[in-house]
């Protein structure tokens, strides 16, 4: 994938750019990379699609993300959320390695 490609904001590319050093970039894709807002991508876990994070910069100070990360149904569970804001590109990192199986 060719990130510099894609039709997103300058903040988004650096964190995809800074994600594929922190993650093995086979443990995450982006299942419809221009399909959102140039504001915002979805990832998901590479073989998991369910178990992804949706992330955003609108309404983020500069240079600040924010990311809502969705866990997938489970047996007597629904699908769920947890929202994280105004986070910097160190913390946006670790959220997302532990969320997606840092290896």
């Amino acid at each position: 994938m060719n990130i510099w490609r894609l039709k997103k904001n300058p903040t988004l590319r650096v964190l995809l750019l800074r994600l594929n050093e922190t993650l093995n970039p086979d443990q995450w894709m982006l299942p419809e990379p221009n399909m959102l807002d140039e504001r915002a991508v979805r990832i998901c876990q590479a073989g998991n699609p369910s178990l992804s994070a949706y992330i955003f910069c609108y309404g983020q100070a500069d240079d600040r993300y924010a990311v809502d990360l969705e866990f997938p149904e489970t047996e007597g569970q629904t699908p769920y959320f947890e929202r994280f804001e105004e986070l910097t590109l160190e913390q946006m990192l670790a959220v997302l390695s532990s969320h997606l199986g840092a290896e």
